[in-house]
């Protein structure tokens, strides 16, 4: 009976077809591309041993590590605050970048960026609310100076110096 194959008896090795074991590792932890991980997961899912091998693989990925392992784990240089920060440092020089530029001296930047939008804020209220169509003010203008130049006309005639006007 086919059922009770599945639950114990004994398989087969390895066959010619069959992936080796750091690629089934790379698989269960993740680091194989998509069409990699589909030829490595078709090929487990009909290979009796590679698909041992990746279950086996799969639940020692998902197992969190034990106290033991944990404190091992933090023995790593790795593990100190100070590595990932001296890693990026090192890989930066080694991309030719030069030095590696701190998060606080860019507040330049920052700052630069505030005053820019406190004077487009501002430009736009003054344009919205202080800003007046010019017309009306060169109306009023037009209208004083003629108010002038007929006060000045009217006062002459009254002192005879012009002839009247109606």
């Amino acid at each position: 009976m086919k059922l009770d194959q599945l639950a114990g008896g004994r398989r087969e090795g390895p066959g010619d077809g069959c992936q080796p074991a750091e690629d089934l590792a790379a698989l269960a932890a993740g680091l194989t591309d998509a069409s990699r991980s589909e030829q490595l997961l078709a090929h487990a899912a009909q290979c009796d041993a590679c698909g041992a091998i990746l279950s086996a693989l799969a639940a020692d990925f998902s197992d969190p590590p034990g106290e033991a392992e944990a404190k091992s784990l933090m023995e790593f240089k790795s593990a100190t605050p100070e590595w990932p920060r001296e890693t990026a440092r090192k890989m930066a020089q080694a991309a030719g970048r030069g030095r590696v530029i701190p998060l606080f001296s860019r507040t330049w930047l920052t700052r630069a960026a505030a005053v820019m939008v406190a004077a487009g804020a501002g430009w736009m209220a003054w344009v919205h609310w202080g800003m007046t169509d010019a017309a009306p003010l060169i109306a009023e203008a037009y209208a004083e100076q003629n108010e002038r130049d007929y006060a000045a006309l009217r006062a002459a005639a009254a002192s005879n110096r012009l002839p009247q006007l109606s």
